[in-house]
């Protein structure tokens, strides 16, 4: 079969990450509840912890797509694009961000230059960005990804054994790294901040959106005679992380519901196996599954302002929970279910009125999103 020009699979893919990662993000208000609903908490903060994982998968399928592996690559017309389409907008935002909070602390200490370097360098501008300068960091090694794919000969046995890489990376990184001093040198913030810009921590996901693409049709024919397979490892992969979840809130001693949730979150082994899941499970499911005409419509479009949604959604998120913490609001279950809501909505909202505001002023589209004027 020839391989088609647009996947809309893709794009449904990031409609529900989109909506996962606001609900990440939202989740963190409704801890403020001493009554917390732990179901909705466990929906919002576990369930989505695909979220942003899989926006890696997404990106490295689209970059491996139709791509010769085995044609001469020009590094530096690829780098200049890409550095276009995510650097300047990260660029942008993180400036945003860190000035809506000197408004908000009256801090202006940030914009020291070394301090601001530093926080560029990490991602530190708002605690959504360090996706940006991971996404960077696998774009600046595109070459070497590209020689990975070149030697995959195997897919199979060799991305199972990237995998148990992974885990054992992942637990080397984020619990036995843990325990190392810190001493303020470049070199400590590194370790630091591990988690915002080594790429490592996604190479396994990001390959297998790689090797999907690579070898779409063969993944095609693969993933059409095996749903009952790929369906019933999803659900699994669902009921494990959901199962590690709350049996960490009802061990003993028991676990607080943010600290359940830190134990299970994507890096962690049940994590990266629910992410691997999950992945399969949605790309089976958007690539062959008959979808209502509302639903393709309304995944489409956030899939197709996700960009933006992820970049601007925090803001909204701020103006909305803020207040209501500031008020003495008691966020509710209804409360958090509006708060996400309103959210997702503005932030879709501005992403439309942002498209249509850069078609009659190209730089705003450049600046933000990285669009190119056409």
């Amino acid at each position: 079969m020839s391989l088609p020009t647009r996947l809309t699979a893709l794009d449904y893919i990031r409609g529900v990450a989109m909506l996962g990662v606001i609900g990440i993000h939202v989740g963190s208000f409704s801890l403020s509840n001493p009554d917390l609903n732990i179901e909705l908490f466990a929906l919002l903060e576990v369930v989505s912890r695909f979220s942003v994982p899989i926006f890696f998968f997404v990106s490295a399928f689209g970059l491996f797509y139709r791509l010769d592996i085995h044609a001469p690559f020009s590094y530096g017309t690829f780098m200049k694009r890409r550095l276009r389409t995510v650097l300047i907008p990260y660029l942008v935002w993180t400036l945003l961000y860190r000035l809506h909070y000197s408004m908000n602390f009256n801090d202006w200490n940030v914009w020291d230059p070394f301090a601001l370097l530093t926080t560029v360098f990490f991602g530190l501008g708002s605690y959504h960005l360090y996706f940006m300068v991971i996404l960077v960091w696998f774009y600046a090694l595109m070459p070497v990804w590209i020689a990975c794919m070149k030697r995959l000969t195997r897919p199979i046995p060799m991305l199972a054994g990237l995998f148990v890489l992974q885990l054992a990376f992942n637990h080397w990184s984020t619990v036995m790294l843990w325990s190392v001093p810190l001493d303020g040198s470049f070199f400590s913030q590194c370790i630091q901040y591990r988690l915002n810009f080594w790429p490592m921590h996604y190479l396994f996901i990001f390959l297998l959106g790689a090797t999907f693409a690579v070898h779409y049709q063969a993944v095609y024919a693969w993933l059409k005679d095996h749903a009952k397979l790929i369906y019933s490892l999803g659900f699994l992969s669902l009921v494990l992380i959901l199962g590690r979840f709350y049996a960490y809130l009802s061990g003993t001693p028991a676990y607080s519901p943010e600290s359940a949730m830190n134990m299970v979150q994507q890096l962690s082994p049940v994590g990266l196996v629910y992410t691997v899941g999950a992945t399969f499970f949605l790309f089976r499911l958007f690539t062959f599954a008959n979808i209502p005409t509302i639903a393709r419509n309304i995944l489409s479009t956030l899939g197709h302002h996700s960009y933006f949604i992820y970049l601007f959604h925090p803001f909204a998120l701020s103006f909305f929970g803020d207040t209501a913490l500031l008020w003495g609001v008691v966020l509710t279950t209804k409360k958090i279910i509006a708060l996400y809501l309103a959210t997702a909505v503005t932030s879709l909202l501005f992403a439309v009125t942002a498209e249509r505001i850069a078609k009659k002023v190209p730089l705003v589209g450049q600046l933000l999103t990285g669009a190119k004027a056409k």
